[in-house]
């Protein structure tokens, strides 16, 4: 009941230019493997670019890790992202290094 619900509150909130657009891509990133969520969505974006916010908003991709300077992982996520670095947990510095930057 709670997943329908965030799907009816998701379509009131989509713009009418973007909503068929939308609804199409979603379906169709149901029907393809999910094994290859990453180059599925990849591609998609590719073909509608404008559609960009909304299915990575949408659609659940797994999660990513990488390893910073000390050897230890973390992971990569919107919430650790400045640009193309992420800042990792543990050493409190970006990887790939961001030298004209202030620390957060």
């Amino acid at each position: 009941r709670l997943s329908w619900i965030r799907t009816l509150v998701f379509v009131w909130g989509m713009s009418s230019a973007a909503g068929p657009q939308l609804k199409a891509a979603l379906d169709l990133m149901r029907r393809l493997p999910p094994s290859r969520i990453e180059e599925s969505l990849a591609d998609l974006l590719d073909l509608a670019p404008e559609l960009a916010e909304d299915l990575l908003s949408t659609i659940d991709q797994p999660l990513q890790k990488q390893r910073d300077s000390s050897g230890r992982e973390f992971l990569i996520c919107d919430y650790n992202r400045d640009g193309d670095a992420y800042r990792s947990c543990w050493t409190d510095e970006y990887c790939p290094p961001i030298d004209d930057r202030v620390k957060p």
